[in-house]
Parts: C-alpha cells; sequence; structure tokens
C-alpha cells in the first residue's frame, strides 16, 4: 500500500494506491493521527484490494479519530469495495462519498 498525503484547505486526502491489508494500517492511522487536521479524507479510487483486517482498520480508525475530535471520510471507492460495504452494511456505520467532498 502507498500513501500519499495531500493538505487541502480545511481537509486533508490520504491517497492509498495497491493493496490494502490489516499489516499496513499501522502507517496510515498514525498519519491520520498525527494530522493537524480534523477532516481527514482517504481516498480509495486507487485501491485495488482489500482484505478483512483492512476493512476492521477502516473501522477502527473511525472509532479511534472520532474519539479525538476528528472526522473521517472515505472517497471514492471503486464499485467492489463499495458493494463489500454494502454487504457488510459497512456504509451505515463509515462516511463514504464518491466524489472529494466540501468540509466544514
Amino acid at each position: 500500500m502507498n500513501i500519499s498525503t495531500k493538505p487541502n484547505g480545511t481537509h486533508v486526502v490520504f491517497e492509498i494506491s495497491g493493496d490494502m491489508r490489516g499489516r499496513d494500517f499501522a502507517e496510515l492511522l498514525s498519519k491520520m493521527r498525527e494530522s493537524a487536521y480534523t477532516n481527514l479524507i482517504v481516498d480509495l479510487s486507487q485501491l485495488r484490494y482489500i482484505d478483512s483486517q483492512g476493512l476492521g482498520g477502516l473501522l477502527y480508525s473511525n472509532k479511534i479519530l472520532s474519539m479525538s475530535g476528528k472526522k473521517l471520510t472515505l472517497m471514492s471507492p471503486q464499485q467492489y469495495v463499495k458493494k463489500i460495504f454494502s454487504d457488510y452494511s459497512l456504509d451505515q456505520v463509515l462516511n463514504i462519498a464518491d466524489p472529494e467532498p466540501v468540509c466544514c
């Protein structure tokens, strides 16, 4: 998994490319927790694969970040990722947006 960080006014975008596995999450969560921004967007448009631990990592990140006053938005997931979110009702728990959302 590759992560690039792009500050954008009132929020920061973490662009994820490649495969997201559970073991990759420590780096992403660390970057999100260290960010001075409260509006965090994870761009999933270039994500090729996500495993169950990766899904768990997204849920865990959402919980940890919200407890520290930050808002996590997942942006532009590919169709198969949207289906996984829907099949497991994760779209009811996670904030998911197709285009880049306009933050606060």
